[in-house]
């Protein structure tokens, strides 16, 4: 995902004692470097050749040795050199992409996209068919009224009591 806006803690900027070491030339390269990881999907890292990243980072080869040189010195950026590729690396950056790309492969397994484990048990047979399922007991109606019982009612007759006026059944005389 592309983002138009970089969150920038000035704080963290202005307190860091190694990039405070830095020259204010290495200071403007390593804001230019940031953003340019930034733009490129956030990933923390920029490598090229010098004079590639001497373009990217809106300056002349030299200034750009000499801020590679200081970074190095001072500590505030990883800087790798192989086979004449310069690789600038914002440890901060670096982190949380790795953080996001294990969030994003942890959320894919839990949904299912990803590699699924083997099972650890085999799978178990149902214990019951569905030839052996009874049909459920059918509610009780009011003799002769066609409508679903409440609550009370139900009670009375499981009570032996008559569903309309709460008499014993034996001495009801309302017939309901």
């Amino acid at each position: 995902m592309k983002y138009w806006y970089m969150q920038f803690d000035t704080g963290a900027w202005l307190k860091d004692p190694k990039l405070s070491m830095c020259l204010p030339a290495t200071r403007g390269i390593w804001i230019d470097a940031i953003a340019a990881m930034h733009e490129d999907a956030r990933s923390g890292a920029l490598s090229g050749t010098p004079c590639q990243l001497a373009r990217v980072l809106r300056c002349s080869e030299s200034a750009l040795m000499d801020a590679i040189a200081d970074l190095r010195s001072t500590g505030a950026g990883d800087v790798t050199e192989r086979h004449g590729i310069v690789t600038l690396v914002n440890r901060r950056m670096n982190r949380e992409a790795k953080d996001r790309e294990g969030n994003r492969l942890r959320q894919s397994r839990h949904r299912g996209n990803g590699n699924k484990p083997p099972p650890v048990t085999e799978e178990s047979q149902p214990s019951i068919y569905m030839s052996e399922i009874k049909d459920p007991p059918k509610s009780p109606r009011k003799p002769g009224g066609g409508r679903r019982l409440s609550r009370l009612e139900k009670k009375r007759i499981a009570e032996g009591r008559c569903p309309g006026c709460g008499k014993d059944e034996r001495y009801c005389e309302c017939k309901e």
